[in-house]
């Protein structure tokens, strides 16, 4: 049977798609540290948030993030000082993970070889809006900023009420560049861009789309994002400025890339296609004759 490139995307999703069993193997672990921020900060609850809530996680590589919801009376006005005092504590009491500080929470790996990562961030739930909880986390300034989770988690639906699971497979698509290509852009943000731009498509066709996606990026010059929902204000690229010329590189050569691979597939080069894929994914997109 000849493979066609939407074949060798499809193949893709089904590598850096994590398994049941492996969210599942977490739970024992995110446990114990609820225990711990309930016994030491009150803690209120422990939500999930991030790729895994959404549905956008990458095997192997999307840490599990959970919102710890602490009493307001327990939080700083400074959110760096609250994410160290959180990050000591946890160091303290844990004795079979390694934790350090990683903006905007605290990270605790777990595992051989330090592999299963949580980023505990710390969290006020502040408002509710059209039915969903509005919270308070760390912003890289030092200060806090407001998100919803669960409007994010709408917003995505709404979307797939029109164009199918395409949505969540497109973002996860624009994550594995991320990952196998090591970029330092922030994944949420990838996941903001990639919604907004299939708010003006009418099909999701996963090689158009993925170099539409970096096309947009390569011609905004990757400027910050509204948040869709109005709650999180503008989302940046990037956690730290510095990282900033080091991503628009890699950017670049990805949507040049991606530029020549969708050429070639138009032109009915189909394993030249998958070439172009196979180097914007650092080789994880497999040849056309593996």
């Amino acid at each position: 049977m000849s493979r066609t490139v939407n074949r060798g995307f499809n193949e893709l999703l089904h590598r850096v798609t994590p398994t049941h069993t492996e969210a599942e193997s977490s739970k024992t672990l995110h446990l114990s540290l609820a225990n711990l921020l309930r016994s030491g900060y009150g803690l209120n609850d422990f939500v999930i948030t991030g790729s895994l809530h959404n549905g956008t996680c990458i095997t192997g590589c999307s840490d599990y993030d959970y919102f710890a919801v602490i009493p307001t009376n327990r939080l700083k006005a400074d959110s760096a000082a609250t994410v160290s005092e959180i990050k000591n504590y946890l160091d303290f009491h844990l004795h079979h993970g390694e934790v350090s500080e990683q903006v905007p929470g605290v990270r605790v790996a777990f595992g051989v070889g330090a592999k299963d990562v949580t980023v505990v961030i710390p969290a006020d739930m502040v408002a509710e809006a059209n039915g969903c909880r509005v919270y308070e986390m760390p912003n890289p300034a030092g200060g806090w900023m407001r998100t919803s989770p669960e409007a994010h988690g709408a917003y995505l639906k709404t979307l797939e009420q029109r164009l199918g699971p395409g949505v969540r497979n497109l973002i996860r698509l624009m994550k594995a560049w991320k990952y196998s290509a090591g970029v330092s852009i922030s994944s949420f943000y990838l996941e903001l861009v990639t919604a907004k731009y299939l708010e003006g498509v009418s099909s999701v066709v996963y090689d158009v789309d993925m170099h539409g996606i970096l096309s947009h990026l390569f011609n905004t010059e990757m400027a910050p994002i509204q948040d869709p929902t109005g709650v999180s204000g503008h989302v940046p690229p990037c956690t730290a400025h510095s990282d900033f010329v080091a991503v628009k590189e890699e950017l670049t050569l990805a949507f040049i890339r991606a530029n020549k691979a969708l050429e070639a597939r138009l032109h009915y080069n189909v394993a030249e296609a998958f070439d172009w894929w196979h180097l914007v994914y650092n080789g994880k997109f497999l040849k056309y004759f593996e």
